[in-house]
């Protein structure tokens, strides 16, 4: 019985490999919990035997990666195994599968797993520590330290959810072993609910707040506002997804496919991005909203604004959330609902596959507006005793 049978308590764990009929020295096949295929390499470096898991998932491809290791060490060049990999470095390996067609993610989620990976999870566990180290009790501490540092709860999940796609791809590859996120337990994970409710403003706070605003930021507030594009959709528009002509906003950057439809400009918003043309000349591919250098604006900067703009404008009062570019999209969204838009309609709008997201999400009323809902209860109370 081999040493590896031994291991698995009499059943061979790993058996060699043929092709062409022959037993291919070094290269050994096993078959995972979850019914995969994985071939592994058995190599001698630097005098040590060491095992290689291997990215291929056919015997060919599993041959020619052998060979392929077999040469670069036969020419001196370091083989990289599993244990050696980083998280940086399985962080790089992943965002460049998530870019190419094989992937399904969108680039807006690529783009802010990178980034919540390298400003947090390598900030806290190191993006030197090996991909192979991580434990659930490293999950822990990174969870427990972005609590302590009172990071929103959809910032610590969504950590946690970013570093999780990265060392799930490395299970998926090869590299590693498990994914140490599923250890966690429910409890662990902090939920991604808001703290706080949306603000919701009527059109004269709105008005309000955009006089507030300067040349700058107030197109970018008036989009949110009066066509209910998130942030990053409005800071990704270029002057050819503005068609004056059929008062119409072509929206790149989408969040979802369902996302991806051309909004009816108002024509206050129409009158409010020409003025802005003026002010800040561009054509064709040119960002519609840009620094004085030519680069995109920063949708941080553009919060800043806003919310400064709420402060002088007195809608900002002790107590409140103070007023956020997506409170515009929600307000919005509660002015159309308010005023008896349907909610298909209220739903094409902002975009969503499904009405019952609206609904669900965007039913806010104004503060204005919910006086108004004391008659309509004694209304219809009283018509029921008649």
């Amino acid at each position: 019985m081999t040493d590896e049978a031994k291991q698995s308590g009499g059943r061979a764990a790993r058996e060699p490999v043929k092709h062409g009929g022959h037993l291919v020295p070094g290269l050994f096949r096993r078959t995972t919990n979850d019914g995969r295929l994985v071939f592994e390499a058995r190599l001698q470096v630097d005098g040590r035997r060491k095992r290689e898991t291997l990215r291929a998932q056919t015997t060919t491809d599993a041959v020619r990666e052998l060979r392929a290791l077999r040469a670069k060490h036969e020419a001196g060049t370091r083989i990289v195994t599993s244990s050696d990999l980083s998280l940086r470095e399985l962080r790089q390996e992943w965002e460049q599968w998530a870019r190419s067609p094989g992937s399904n993610l969108r680039p807006r989620t690529v783009d802010l797993y990178a980034h919540l990976v390298d400003a947090h999870a390598f900030r806290v566990l190191g993006g030197e520590t090996k991909a192979a180290a991580v434990t659930v009790t490293d999950l822990r501490r990174l969870i427990d330290k972005l609590a302590a540092e009172r990071r929103a709860g959809s910032t610590v999940h969504n950590t946690v959810t970013a570093l999780s796609c990265v060392l799930r791809f490395g299970v998926r590859r090869g590299v590693l072993d498990s994914n140490p996120t599923r250890l966690l337990e429910r409890g662990d994970r902090p939920s991604a609910k808001r703290r706080k409710e949306p603000r919701y403003l009527d059109r004269s706070e709105i008005d309000r707040l955009l006089a507030k605003l300067g040349d700058e930021f107030r197109p970018v507030a008036a989009v949110c506002a009066f066509a209910g594009l998130r942030i990053s959709e409005a800071l990704a528009l270029r002057w050819q997804d503005v068609d004056f002509d059929r008062r119409m906003l072509d929206v790149p950057g989408t969040k979802t496919a369902a996302s991806a439809q051309p909004v009816p400009m108002t024509a206050d918003l129409e009158a409010e991005l020409r003025q802005h043309r003026r002010n800040f000349p561009g054509v064709g591919g040119t960002l519609v909203f840009r620094t004085a250098t030519g680069k995109p604006q920063d949708r941080h900067n553009a919060a800043r604004a806003v919310r400064a703009a709420g402060d002088a404008a007195q809608l900002n009062p002790p107590g409140l959330k103070k007023i956020a570019p997506h409170d515009l999209r929600h307000s919005c969204a509660g002015l159309l609902l308010a005023a008896g838009v349907p909610a298909p309609k209220v739903a094409a709008i902002l975009r969503h596959a499904d009405a019952r997201i609206t609904m669900h999400v965007y039913a806010g009323l104004v503060e204005s507006q919910r006086a108004a809902l004391r008659d309509d209860l004694e209304l219809a109370l009283q018509s029921a005793k008649q």
